[in-house]
């Protein structure tokens, strides 16, 4: 029986206009493009929980992506207002079999438009990174993985249970992640800085070819007006893209000739802080581990079978794909006139 509750009640005026109350659920899954929900005449209170997308692994070697961070808060409800829905899309085999990394997935208000980061960053109100994905390894006995996005900050991609030197640094509250650059071949194309996270996308990895075949970059990772391929390869070199979040990871860089590999993107960071009128409070943010969801997440009620989980070597983990990760996924539970 669903919970009941009566407002309105302590005179006749308001026992005549009294309104039954219950507790609602709606989910929103991964489109490929924003959801819109508009908030119910009465609303009195929302609890987002909001999952990221985690990152691709690599097509040729055993690896693991990094995970989708996860986000829970209470949104106040604006009379007449609404929210924009941002479900982030895994991140999937890219350029060289390296993986690219997981968009990010949010609660905004109606200003995030997809045209400008500046507008959509500033109407975030709360979000949860994307992981980052992951190439080669460098050392064959170790087992490579991508960043998980955050949290407060995004993990760094590593091995063997270790950030390692080569792999990109997760974004944080207010900077993207750093780009390590690399020893042996295989330069940044386009320069560092397309390398280095930014507001909500991560970082390209290195190697001259940053495209990405449609569809294996993690939506939103873009830069506004078109696609963004956040895996990349040639030159000597591979490496996993930067998570996408409130500040993106970095892509992965280059540290050794020897078996002419690279490593893992970081994962991007959350975000609870609200925007405008549109405030948050009882707000947390959680990183996965790796390839993990945060426990957090896990205890939350609301994370189905697949969703952000690190992408793994030749297996479908998530419904999409070998190598691929697990898309994002939103829930709001709000308290509404039945």
């Amino acid at each position: 029986m669903p919970f009941l509750q009566t407002i309105g009640g302590g005179s006749s005026k308001g026992f005549a206009n009294r309104l039954a109350m219950k507790y609602h659920t709606q989910e929103f899954n991964y489109t490929g493009s924003v959801q819109t929900f508009t908030i119910p005449a009465g609303t009195q209170n929302i609890t987002a929980h909001v999952f990221g997308p985690g990152g691709g692994a690599d097509g040729s070697y055993a690896s693991s992506g990094g995970a989708g961070g996860y986000t829970v808060g209470q949104i106040n409800p604006v009379v007449g207002g609404s929210l924009k829905i941002i479900v982030g899309g895994a991140g999937r085999m890219g350029q060289q079999n390296n993986g690219s990394a997981g968009g990010y997935s949010a609660v905004c208000t109606p200003n995030w438009a997809g045209s400008n980061v500046d507008t959509d960053h500033a109407a975030c109100i709360l979000v949860a990174g994307g992981g980052g994905g992951i190439s080669e390894y460098e050392l064959v006995s170790s087992t490579p993985f991508g960043g998980a996005g955050g949290g407060s900050t995004g993990q760094q991609g590593g091995y063997s249970g270790a950030a390692r030197s080569g792999s990109g640094t997760g974004g944080t509250q207010s900077a993207g992640g750093t780009y390590p650059g690399q020893a042996g071949g295989g330069a940044c194309s386009g320069g560092t800085s397309l390398c280095a996270g930014y507001k909500l996308r991560g970082g390209q990895s290195c190697g001259n070819s940053p495209g990405v075949s449609s569809g294996t970059q993690g939506w939103p990772q873009q830069i506004y007006g078109g696609n963004w391929g956040a895996a990349a390869g040639g030159g000597g070199c591979n490496g996993g893209g930067g998570g996408a979040g409130y500040y993106g990871g970095a892509g992965a860089g280059h540290t050794s000739a020897t078996y002419g590999n690279s490593g893992g993107g970081g994962g991007g960071s959350g975000y609870t802080g609200g925007s405008g009128s549109y405030t948050t409070s009882n707000v947390g943010t959680h990183n996965g581990n790796e390839g993990a969801v945060s426990s957090q997440a896990t205890n939350s009620g609301y994370l189905t079978s697949g969703i952000s989980l690190g992408g793994v070597f030749n297996q479908d983990v998530g419904g999409n794909g070998n190598h691929a990760g697990g898309h994002g996924k939103v829930v709001l539970y709000y308290l509404a006139p039945t």
